[in-house]
């Protein structure tokens, strides 16, 4: 047993699981998990202090969902990991909920992807939900935070046209397992780096990206700059989020039809990026490595087309005709590499439009 799965394991009885459900959530044995409740008792008591600290749970037990949310348009979601078991995501459609932020896994290694990923997501875009993913973070270096990223894109790569976003979740377990690694705590700008470092990448390989926090970290841990690069996705259980977020986790004791037991609830606050920019594509493209692809934008003046990541296709500008314009791609990475095509008129910024793939 690694020392990260034994910090998930730790992490799920302060939650208040029990053996049985931490053993069938972290592949581990009944007797092993009541062994390391028995051992660790301390340590589970201490992080049970740490999640009260960070609003995640109040006077013993988790806290309620709550029903006051931020005014607007927005849409019903839930994040969801191994925790959950087995999930009738039909189920769960028809309950009203609209998406769904799946965990990938945590670490650095392949090994510690999340033992459901794959039947989640599966489930989730069958049944006509919106996805996304995030990572839970042990890294310890820049590096290691690189090679988190390395491994989670390995876990997520065959579904990146569903995937709304990817989220980097570093969380007062992360910061533990540090200080048990290194004898010290990490210091916030290496936090901050390690938070960029994979979020970059992430983007870097035609992802959205965003940052997972809680009010705690994001006045002690993450520097504005941080907080400013990113969309956050913000867990805040006391009513309206108190600071402006695309996504709000409201509450840590949802009851979803099709979902045994508890399930993380999130407000998804929807803004339609503004944009003068129109364009004909907005789903996935993937053709075989030498093919072309044309599509077309409209706007006043010739938009900006950027691509995210380079060695995957070359663009070229065709013709403009009155308010249009056409685009070529041509596919010439590697088999199963992608990027995202970027739109944006004079004075915006860049807006992801789609993504296009080598067969």
């Amino acid at each position: 047993m690694s020392e990260q799965q034994k910090f998930e394991i730790i992490k799920s009885l302060a939650y208040g699981e029990t053996p049985e459900q931490a053993s069938e959530a972290n592949g581990i044995s009944v007797p092993e998990i009541q062994a390391i409740q028995q051992s660790c008792a301390a340590e589970i008591a201490e992080e049970r202090e740490i999640l009260k600290k960070g609003g995640y749970i109040s006077d013993g037990s988790l806290k309620p969902l709550l029903s006051k949310l931020k005014a607007g348009t927005k849409e019903s979601w839930i994040d969801v990991s191994a925790h959950q078991s087995v999930i009738d995501w039909t189920k769960v459609a028809v309950s009203g909920v609209k998406g769904a932020v799946i965990r990938a896994g945590y670490g650095d290694s392949l090994t510690q992807q999340d033992t459901y990923f794959a039947a989640n997501i599966a489930g989730a875009i069958a049944a006509g939900l919106k996805t996304a993913v995030y990572w839970f973070s042990y890294a310890d270096s820049a590096a290691d935070a690189q090679k988190e990223w390395s491994v989670c894109e390995q876990a997520i790569g065959n579904y990146k046209e569903q995937i709304k976003f990817v989220a980097f979740d570093y969380e007062y377990d992360s910061y533990n397992y540090y200080k048990e690694i290194h004898g010290t705590a990490p210091a916030q700008a290496l936090i901050n780096a390690m938070a960029n470092t994979f979020l970059n990448a992430a983007k870097a390989d035609g992802y959205g990206a965003a940052i997972y926090t809680n009010n705690d970290y994001r006045k002690n841990i993450f520097t504005a700059e941080t907080l400013a690069a990113w969309q956050i996705w913000l867990a805040d259980y006391s009513g309206d989020p108190d600071i402006e977020c695309f996504m709000q986790q409201t509450g840590s004791t949802g009851s979803v039809s099709g979902i045994s037991g508890n399930v993380d609830t999130d407000t998804l606050f929807t803004v339609s990026p503004q944009t003068a920019v129109e364009i004909d594509t907005t789903i996935g493209v993937t053709k075989p490595q030498g093919a072309f692809y044309t599509f077309k934008t409209t706007c006043n003046q010739q938009p900006v087309v950027t691509v995210g990541t380079p060695g995957v296709v070359t663009l070229l500008h065709c013709r403009r005709e009155i308010e249009a314009d056409y685009w070529h791609l041509c596919f010439i990475g590697k088999s199963g590499s992608a990027a995202g095509i970027y739109t944006a008129a004079p004075g915006e910024e860049p807006l992801k439009r789609f993504v296009a793939r080598v067969k």
